[in-house]
């Protein structure tokens, strides 16, 4: 790399995405269980860039949901729901890429 950069590490992100949820529902009147498919999971992003070794939103123990956090301060906001584009706005905001729409993600970043 270019000595002037600095490290590759330095100005990198990694995103680990899971692809769905489960829904943990019996069936009214059913004879058997299964479990539904939903969007309510999490992800995983590990850079320098962004404000680290911490949790942002939470989990509720009454439903095992996922909920969001306060884009601005990154306070876990019970009732939130995170969707793509606030992701999206985080690694753009995390890589210094802006883009119309995007969204101020600062109470994510480092």
């Amino acid at each position: 790399g270019e000595a002037a950069l600095g490290k590759m590490w330095d100005r990198s992100l990694i995103y680990i995405a899971t692809d769905f949820g489960r829904d943990k529902i019996i069936p009214q009147n059913g004879s058997f269980s299964g479990t539904g498919h939903h969007l309510n999971n999490g992800s995983v992003l590990l850079s320098p860039l962004l404000a680290g070794n911490r949790v942002f939103g939470g989990v509720d123990p009454s439903t095992l949901l996922t909920y969001g956090f306060d884009p601005k301060t990154g306070q876990p906001a019970p009732g939130t729901v995170i969707r793509e584009p606030e992701v999206y706005s985080i690694i753009a905001q995390a890589l210094d890429v802006d883009f119309p729409g995007r969204r101020d993600m600062s109470g994510v970043m480092a």
